[in-house]
């Protein structure tokens, strides 16, 4: 692999990683706070239509894990030659 696939590849895995812990960051904020900016609930709710069970998801929903992975391609430097 050349020196600059290399350099691409490392700052690459940067931004993944990078992004995924401050999009983290800012779900379990939005979470602490009772909101749910993905739709998680709207998808939970479309899915079960038992009151219940939406009562035991809004419970269980400031305590949830929240995981991001985050994966971006790079595909050039933007230079002009």
């Amino acid at each position: 692999m050349c020196p600059a696939c290399c350099l691409w590849r490392r700052l690459q895995d940067r931004i993944n990683r990078t992004f995924s812990e401050q999009l983290e960051r800012i779900l379990k904020e939005a979470q602490q706070q009772g909101m749910d900016p993905v739709g998680f609930g709207l998808r939970y709710r479309a899915m079960h239509a038992d009151e219940q069970e939406w009562e035991d998801w809004k419970a269980a929903y400031p305590d949830a894990g929240i995981r991001a992975d985050v994966q971006v391609t790079l595909e050039g430097s933007g230079l002009i030659d």
